[in-house]
């Protein structure tokens, strides 16, 4: 599972693209292997203290592949200002994707 995030200027963060000149910035990819079916946690996150420019965010979970080919589980957390205004969990196909949640931040 690969988590995306796009910022107000439409930049995208996710395992090809670590940061944003917004100051976005994913803190690991997570990939396990062989048969790793322990959990994996991938975080996007801007500077607290008002680090995220305002305006409209996008975020969503991308099964990108898979060693078995199989589906798998994914929690989608979306916290602003440190409260959690979104979570969702879902089941992915192999290059599937989650829909598409967008949110604001700020003014």
């Amino acid at each position: 599972m690969d988590l995306h995030v796009s910022d107000p200027a439409g930049t995208e963060i996710y395992y090809n693209s670590k940061t944003s000149p917004s100051g976005g910035r994913l803190d690991v990819d997570s990939r396990p292997g062989g048969d790793d079916t322990s959990t994996h946690v991938e975080n996007i996150f801007w500077p607290t203290g008002g680090g995220a420019p305002p305006g409209t965010y996008r975020a969503w979970v991308h099964h990108y592949f898979s060693h078995t080919g199989s589906p798998a589980t994914y929690t989608l957390e979306i916290k602003v200002g440190g409260q959690v205004i979104h979570r969702e969990t879902g089941t992915l196909a192999p290059d599937e994707s989650s829909t598409v949640f967008e949110f604001q931040v700020g003014g």
